[in-house]
């Protein structure tokens, strides 16, 4: 989740409520505001997430969040991550396909699994 709202934040800075949209519009990678909320504070406290206070014309006023510097290099490091994990689970899922015929063939069980 958190390397989700890094990445929404990439684009540039944007209030709650556009990273909600962005996120749930994303294959509903938010589940509940609130949650967002918390996420944010700790980004914050981690120095990966700044804000400032933006008038609202219709209401009262807003965050609006940024990444900092440390927060870009901290995405930088996840999205890293994530192309390396990505890699080795496909390189995983791709040489055990040839083996497996379908739903219904037989695998043998390992040994821990049936005692």
């Amino acid at each position: 989740m958190v390397f989700a709202v890094l990445a929404v934040l990439r684009r540039g800075p944007a209030h709650a409520y556009e990273i909600t949209r962005q996120l749930r519009a994303s294959h509903e990678l938010l589940a509940c505001e609130s949650d967002l909320y918390a996420i944010m504070n700790r980004l914050g406290r981690q120095g990966l997430v700044d804000h400032k206070w933006e008038l609202s014309p219709t209401g009262p006023p807003r965050k609006c969040y940024q990444l900092t510097n440390e927060g870009f290099e901290a995405l930088e490091h996840r999205h890293a991550t994530w192309r390396e994990l990505r890699k080795s689970l496909l390189e995983l899922l791709e040489t055990g396909s040839s083996s497996i015929s379908g739903p219904n063939s037989r695998r043998a069980v390992p040994k821990w699994r049936t005692e």
